[in-house]
């Protein structure tokens, strides 16, 4: 940051003050080497606050954590002080960077729109565009859709500021939020966008970010030629200059995985992938990625110990991050209590506020009653218009109180409701962590057991035998953890509402369980009633379909002359109904209440998480609606019934 960008002049008159300035800080520099010392230098010795302000915030670019929230402090209290708004709003920007890098996001959030309302109040349109692009970043996982409309800000401010280097990241995020919702075409349109100004004005680490962004999309539109040619640039950007390892970790990554898919060497394919773990080992960085291609190169390359090696080392690495993912649940089970607390706190002080009203109301009928003997001493003339008048106001009073006293016994029992809820999330969190590490547990300890027999053989054959079953275990672990994945997709993310081809959703869906045994033995029968287009969220939908069906296939029964599945769309009153029936071996007693419960397997013959019909619920709750079990027979049949809000379309 060059000094000139530093002066602030609040009048024209003031020339002769810019031109001192201007003298000192040429001084300064030329007897200070450091710029880090020529900005403490100006802080210490600057006749003008406004400079100070402007100097701390640059020192804060290139300080330690702590050093910086300090300074950064300093410079907003400062700048608060003088009343220094682009001072105060440059502070909180750079304060809501920061929590957005540790992950505060209600803090980061908060810090960012104060800077973006006093940057707007001024005229900053540069703070603005900055700010709109950090919230965005804030509501990039809960709200994608407000967090595409603040990037679309944040590129129409750049254009009016001519800031193309923060346009560069808004160009970036977009293309981030239209590559998740599967759209590569629209998302490579704006990473290219980037790309040609990075080129221009970025930094290494940046024209490597663009690059991989765009590579990735070539690569999901399948052009692999122009792909691997972006990759290749970023790599050789890359190897060339530091200080963004983790870019370096994942073009290794990429790298390794395109030769291997591709061109099935996998010796070099191997050689990327051991690039790629020993820079994130080096730098403190995740390295489960890249040791789990490692140990399967190893084993398609038939050296077995090395693979047993790294699946063991990929085994701990998983334990590890399980391990992290228990002490975050534990985390958040802290919160809720914390919050269970501060309900009771809540109630407790309305309980107070009770009692404080009716204290009030004694003291106003006591007053009342001595203002009443006066007036009869003082004016017997006017005592029965006097006893109307208190009569009167008696039963305003009353009322009043009344009114009051319901308004805050209504409000006390939505606080015990309130509780409730709470009490039954965490007694169903509880359960969840106890059920979710106990499955867990299962496959991690048959792993470290098969890879301790593989270490200590010395057959090739059985050690082949052994990877392929920790192989098994892992893809037990890794369809627990995607199920879990999937769970908490459904409870954070939002609702898009759009027209959907059922018809085509739900055959497309069955066709697509053609692996599951069975399959091709049963017949999907589908009779759509509905006389107008069907509308719900897309990604919810097929979920629910999903899960229904996989349910109905793998416990068909075997043997049966005409297996078959068939679901009826029909319209009730302000519902669509779904009717799901199948002559599968149906569901036991023992059973029926507890379907939708999480880790409940009511055939134990069959594999499964048990978290199929919990999913299904959850979604069918994001939605609005409801699932019910009609009957169940067992070696009879099934039947479901889902109901959804009515919004459908002429």
């Amino acid at each position: 940051m060059t000094f000139c960008t530093i002066f602030y002049i609040k009048k024209p008159y003031r020339i002769l003050r810019l031109v001192l300035i201007i003298f000192f800080v040429t001084v300064t520099k030329a007897l200070v080497s450091n710029p880090t010392d020529s900005l403490q230098l100006l802080v210490n010795t600057s006749p003008y606050d406004s400079i100070k302000v402007e100097a701390l915030l640059a020192m804060a670019e290139n300080e330690k954590e702590f050093s910086f929230l300090q300074t950064i402090n300093d410079a907003l209290g400062l700048a608060q002080r003088i009343d220094f708004k682009k001072g105060i709003a440059a502070g909180h920007m750079a304060l809501g960077k920061y929590h957005y890098h540790k992950e505060n996001f209600s803090i980061s959030l908060l810090h960012c729109i104060t800077a973006f309302n006093i940057a707007k109040a001024t005229g900053n349109i540069q703070i603005m565009a900055k700010a709109c692009l950090y919230i965005g970043y804030n509501n990039f996982l809960s709200q994608p859709d407000v967090s595409l409309k603040y990037y679309f800000k944040c590129v129409e401010y750049c254009r009016s500021a001519n800031c193309q280097k923060i346009a560069a990241y808004g160009y970036s995020a977009i293309g981030n939020v239209y590559e998740s919702r599967d759209d590569a075409a629209v998302a490579l349109r704006y990473y290219n966008m980037s790309l040609q100004i990075r080129k221009k004005t970025g930094t290494p680490a940046e024209l490597v970010s663009s690059l991989i962004e765009t590579a990735r999309a070539f690569n999901r539109l399948q052009d692999y030629q122009k792909s691997t040619e972006l990759i290749n640039e970023a790599l050789n950007i890359a190897e060339k200059n530091t200080g963004n390892e983790q870019n370096l970790v994942y073009l290794y990554e990429m790298t390794g995985h395109d030769i291997a898919g591709r061109l099935n060497d996998y010796d070099r394919a191997l050689g990327y992938f051991l690039k790629s773990y020993e820079v994130a080992k080096n730098n403190n960085l995740s390295q489960t990625n890249s040791v789990k291609p490692i140990a399967e190169m190893y084993l398609k390359l038939g050296d077995y110990k090395n693979s047993a090696y790294y699946f063991k080392v990929y085994n701990d690495l998983l334990e590890l991050n399980q391990r992290n993912r228990l002490k975050e649940i534990l985390k958040a089970d802290d919160v809720i209590k914390r919050e269970l607390d501060n309900e009771r706190e809540i109630v407790k002080a309305k309980e107070k506020e009770l009692v404080e009203l009716g204290l009030q109301k004694q003291r106003i009928y006591r007053n009342m009653y001595i203002a009443g003997i006066f007036v009869l001493i003082a004016f017997l003339f006017f005592i029965y218009r006097n006893n109307r008048l208190k009569e009167k106001l008696n039963r305003e009073l009353e009322q009043q109180v009344k009114e009051r006293t319901y308004d805050l016994e209504s409000l006390a029992n939505q606080l015990l409701l309130s509780e409730k809820r709470l009490m039954d999330t965490n007694k169903e969190l509880e359960s969840f962590i106890y059920r979710t590490s106990h499955d867990l547990k299962s496959p991690l300890a048959s792993s470290k057991g098969l890879v301790n027999l593989a270490l200590n053989s010395e057959k090739a054959d059985e050690v082949w035998d052994f990877v392929r079953l920790i192989g098994k275990s892992l893809d037990k672990l890794d369809w627990i953890l995607v199920t879990l994945y999937e769970v908490s997709v459904i409870r954070k993310g939002s609702v898009l509402i759009k027209e959907i081809d059922i018809d085509s959703l739900i055959k497309n869906l069955f066709q697509n369980l053609n692996d599951v045994a069975n399959h091709n033995h049963i017949k999907l029968k589908v009779n759509n009633n509905l006389k107008q287009h069907f509308l719900s969220d897309e990604i919810l939908m097929q979920t629910i379909l999903r899960n229904i069906l996989e349910n109905a296939v793998k416990y068909s029964q075997l043997g049966i002359s005409n297996p078959f599945i068939a679901i009826t769309l029909s319209q009730e009153d302000n519902y669509v109904i779904m009717t799901v029936e199948d002559n599968g071996v149906g569901i036991k007693a023992d059973y029926v209440d507890k379907i939708f419960d999480p880790f409940v397997r009511a055939n134990t013959e069959k594999k499964g998480s048990g978290l199929g019909l919990y999913i299904v619920k959850n979604a069918m709750d994001k939605l609005g609606g409801k699932i019910e079990l009609v009957r169940s027979e067992p070696h009879i049949g099934t039947v479901f019934r889902l109901q959804f809000p009515n919004q459908c379309t002429t």
